[in-house]
């Protein structure tokens, strides 16, 4: 009776770890390069100035984490722990919005073919004369703008046939306490059966 709850501990002790193992978290930092550019600037007395130009040092640059939970090779959204573009950190505006940031997004990445696909927005407001965001679609352009009483300033990247994009990986997130557990349970539970069966 005692081997069978033991070898049903370690069954599920390796199922788990397998799961583990077969989510394994990724993280990677990104960079666009090479972008047309828009600069307009609206006031209500001097109005409208508006800049172009194709700028190839412009630079769009993110990272992002997770772990691919249901073994499609892609990750998504809800598998992610975490995704900045620029200043905007989306998952941890999303979870916790205020009146000066609120955000939205959605995200793809293909494993195996390093394909990132993502589009999102973020928006705020001190409440009284100005406001700011930004939207950005991947392969597309990206916008941040700005407002009070008096002016309005708006600034896009286009992507072009000349941007490119680059991955750089980053160091793996650091196991859970957990995982770690877990590990050592399983080791605990082989030594003992190894033990009894000697005996």
């Amino acid at each position: 009776m005692r081997t069978n709850s033991a070898s049903w501990l370690l069954a599920s002790l390796l199922a788990g770890s397998a799961w583990t193992a077969h989510a394994e978290p990724v993280a990677w930092a990104f960079t666009y390069t090479g972008f047309f550019s828009t600069y307009t600037y609206t006031h209500e007395v001097f109005g409208t100035t508006t800049t172009e130009a194709f700028l190839p040092d412009a630079e769009i640059s993110g990272a992002f984490s997770g772990s691919d939970d249901d073994g499609d090779g892609i990750l998504e959204t809800d598998e992610l722990d975490s995704f900045v573009v620029g200043p905007t950190q989306y998952l941890a505006c999303m979870r916790a919005p205020t009146p000066y940031a609120r955000c939205s997004f959605g995200f793809t990445y293909a494993l195996d073919r390093q394909e990132l696909s993502f589009g999102g927005g973020w928006f705020g407001t001190d409440g009284y004369y100005s406001g700011w965001g930004g939207t950005i679609l991947s392969g597309d352009e990206a916008t941040d703008y700005s407002y009070n009483d008096y002016s309005e300033t708006t600034y896009t990247y286009y992507w072009t046939d000349r941007t490119t994009l680059s991955f750089r990986q980053l160091p793996p997130p650091v196991p859970e306490p957990a995982t770690g557990a877990m590990a050592a349970a399983g080791l605990m539970v082989l030594a003992g059966l190894y033990r009894r069966r000697r005996h």
